[in-house]
């Protein structure tokens, strides 16, 4: 081999190498395996979305010729060939989404280029977008919807014959009907105004102002409710499934007798609907249904011809009904909120009443003058929903009798709701919320007289006025007093336990006064007063308790801000009321004192309350001063514990046998036993008693030795502990369900405690033996 070959075999070499890289370069290994038919729509670099597509064309070749254009118009599409028409946008993104995503078969057994149709093409689609174009051409199409075939070319597959399931690509083998517009009248979402008219009958014109509906025509019918006419309006659709089932029933018509849509020879309605920018109108012959349908067309007044369409009879038919009734889409909202309420002024014979909230987290508050009052959040929600309840209007007065109707009156209630206008306030900032520049309430009513079941109010949203009826409750909602919103939860003396740094406890009634103290703010409680229990420990459940039901008052009604000193007596009996409960605590090292204040009761409500240095008077639940008719006394009998018990000994018997008989029992390791070897013992008896003493609590205190000269039946327990210490039990005569008792832990007094315990054992002697 001669070097002049050897250089020729690397030059060859090296130009197959550089066909290889452009080829890697120009188609993409990861995208020509996957089998796009457009490759480059998805490699990064080269990736193109639907939405960059704005113009699509389809080319049929057979089996006639025709040609679609579809171009973007906005956000939507429009067709211009064959003609400018409506396109069903849905439809054309349907065609982008399936040529995007769609792929070639592989494995399929791949015709030649004369036998695949691509010769004579039976169509061609070409997509445009961002200066880019992509082509496909179709040319044979197999029989059979899910097992068909078609046989194409792409654009970025030059020369291959690509064998692509028919159901892949099905969108782009359709006809023009299907890529048409469906609805009659286009999107109604953004509507402003439309008309109705049919024949003879009183045209119906409706208008949106800054979002307010209100009727042009009639003229007197104020705002309107137009989401029924707008939803029947975007249900006038054209059904089209394929040339068999289409309600596209003819294009260029000239004769519209024939249709019932010659107004001069029959009723025709006509519908005209305004958009910001453009308008349109189609007419309905109703004169006449084929099946459940009425024919229709795009009116448009630069044609001659119509294209003829069919739609729903159902719907069209509800239109006809608000001609002949206007007045069924006059607005039966008082208010209606299409925002956040954050303001709302009442003005009644209390005053201007100016509710803000301003931070959505935030609560509400009621302002009159300069300073917020914290106020009750679901009294203010039944307010606004009384205002915003849903279709409430009972009836729409003649506006000629305003005067009548007492809308004009000086002291007319007058209502200002406004949504989305405050100014978010600064983080820690308590000043008055400002609103918005240019906010304006979105409803201002003026409340007149009461006409049987309703009452009068005027009606403003913006510009326009009505009359209403509407039910006479809401006039009571409205003219509530301050007080009836204002946050009813009286403050807490403590924010966590009602216990904490409490050191003092004062119950005070004319005649007697009851005190209890600790040195400590969690010692034990003792009493200071009155004088004959002084010292003796307190009922701490009691104490607990009363603390924890004045922590959390919650009233029932706040009668008044600041009583009159002469109505404290006369009204409430608060002037020296017949119970004061006084509560001492340490705060940063000082003692605080708070009172609580309760006069006489409101039938069927509660009592009248004063707390603190708070001027109100409240209405609180009777419970809440439950505990101070308890007793302070701590009804613990006897207190030890059991593993504590060296011996028991009982006395008592008298009446079984004569005189008084003592039994003496020794705890020996984990048993019992007693000196008289002859007694057999039943030590889970003994065992028992002893144990449901070991917290033996007082059921109520009795004067001092009532019930104890029962001798014959008296039974006694002394019951000596490891530490030397001897409590003593005496049981005296019964009474229902409960013993008289005394013990050596409650020295000089009387008790009532559970008879049952003692019923056996002080019955015989041998109730403790087998």
């Amino acid at each position: 081999m001669n070097f002049k070959t050897t250089y020729f075999l690397f030059g060859l070499l090296a130009l197959m190498f550089l066909a290889l890289a452009v080829s890697l370069f120009l188609t993409p290994p990861e995208a020509t395996r996957a089998g796009y038919l457009f490759p480059s729509m998805h490699v990064e670099g080269t990736k193109l979305e639907t939405d960059a597509i704005d113009r699509i064309t389809i080319e049929r070749k057979s089996p006639s010729a025709s040609t679609i254009v579809a171009e973007k118009d906005g956000k939507n599409w429009r067709i211009v060939q064959p003609k400018t028409m409506a396109a069903d946008k849905a439809s054309l993104e349907s065609l982008l989404f399936n040529l995007r995503g769609a792929k070639f078969d592989a494995e399929a057994k791949t015709p030649s280029w004369s036998s695949a149709g691509l010769n004579a093409p039976s169509r061609i689609i070409t997509l445009e977008g961002s200066k880019r174009k992509f082509v496909l051409t179709i040319g044979e199409v197999t029989e059979g919807e899910d097992r068909g075939y078609a046989y194409a070319e792409s654009s970025e597959r030059k020369g291959q014959v690509l064998t692509i399931r028919k159901t892949d690509i099905r969108t782009a083998l359709e006809e023009l009907p299907h890529f048409r517009g469906k609805e009659l009248l286009g999107d109604t979402t953004d509507i402003n105004r439309l008309k109705l008219a049919l024949g003879k009958k009183t045209p119906l014109e409706l208008k949106r102002d800054k979002g307010i509906w209100s009727f042009v025509s009639p003229t007197a019918f104020g705002e309107a409710e137009p989401t029924d006419v707008l939803t029947i309006l975007a249900g006038l659709n054209i059904t089209h499934v394929d040339e068999k089932n289409s309600d596209f029933v003819k294009d260029g018509e000239t004769d519209l007798a024939k249709y019932n849509l010659d107004p001069a020879q029959a009723d025709v309605l006509r519908i005209e609907v305004w958009h910001d920018q453009s308008q349109a109108a189609a007419v309905v012959g109703t004169s006449k249904k084929e099946g459940e349908k009425y024919f229709a067309a795009i009116d448009d007044p630069t044609s001659k011809t119509r294209d003829i369409v069919k739609v729903a009879a159902g719907n069209v038919d509800k239109i006809v009904k608000w001609l002949d009734d206007p007045s069924s889409l006059r607005n039966k909202n008082l208010v209606k909120l299409q925002g956040n309420p954050d303001a709302v002024d009442v003005t009644n014979t209390f005053g201007l009443l100016e509710f803000r909230h301003a931070d959505p987290v935030g609560d509400w508050k009621l302002y009159r003058g300069s300073s917020p009052g914290k106020v009750d959040p679901l009294e203010v929600r039944k307010l606004i929903d009384g205002l915003n309840r849903k279709d409430q209007v009972t009836g729409f007065p003649d506006p000629s009798k305003r005067k009548e109707l007492g809308i004009d009156r000086p002291d007319a209630v007058v209502v200002k709701v406004w949504a989305d206008s405050l100014e978010k306030p600064e983080a820690g900032k308590t000043e008055r919320p400002v609103f918005k520049k240019d906010a304006k309430p979105v409803a201002e009513l003026r409340f007149g007289l009461i006409q049987g079941d309703s009452v009068a109010v005027e009606r403003k949203w913006g510009d326009v006025t009505s009359l209403v009826l509407v039910p006479k409750e809401l006039l009571a909602t409205v003219q509530q007093r301050p007080l009836d919103y204002y946050d009813r939860n009286v403050p807490p003396f403590n924010s966590g336990s009602a216990e904490e740094n409490v050191i003092r406890v004062e119950i005070v009634r004319p005649g007697e006064s009851y005190e209890v103290a600790r040195e400590k703010a969690t010692g034990p409680w003792k009493i200071v007063k009155p004088d004959a229990l002084k010292g003796r420990t307190a009922n701490e459940e009691v104490l607990r308790s009363l603390l924890s039901d004045l922590n959390r008052i919650m009233a029932k009604e706040i009668v008044a801000e600041k009583a009159d000193p002469m109505d404290l007596a006369k009204d409430y009996d608060l002037e020296k009321p017949p119970l004061r409960v006084v509560i001492t605590q340490t705060k940063d090292g000082k003692e605080v004192k708070q009172s609580f204040d309760f006069g006489k009761e409101k039938p069927g409500k509660g009592v009248y309350a004063k707390l603190g240095d708070n001027p109100a008077i409240y209405v609180v639940d009777s419970a809440v001063t439950a505990a101070t008719k308890k007793d302070l006394r701590d009804p613990t009998v006897l207190a030890f514990e059991m593993d504590a018990v060296s011996s028991v000994t009982f006395s008592g018997w008298q009446k079984v046998v004569g005189s008084v008989l003592t039994r003496k029992i020794d705890r020996k390791g984990t048993t019992w036993e007693t000196s008289d070897k002859d007694i057999k013992l039943d030590t889970d008896k003994v065992e028992n008693l002893i144990r449901s003493l070991t917290r033996l609590q007082a059921e109520k205190f009795v004067p001092a030795g009532k019930g104890l000269a029962y001798t014959e039946g008296s039974f006694q327990v002394q019951i000596t502990l490891n530490d030397k210490r001897v409590l003593t039990l005496k049981v005296g005569a019964e009474e229902g369900s409960a013993a008289y008792a005394e013990s050596s832990e409650l020295k000089g007094e009387t008790v009532m405690i559970r008879a049952d315990l003692f019923s056996g054992p002080r019955s015989a002697p041998a109730y403790f033996t087998k």
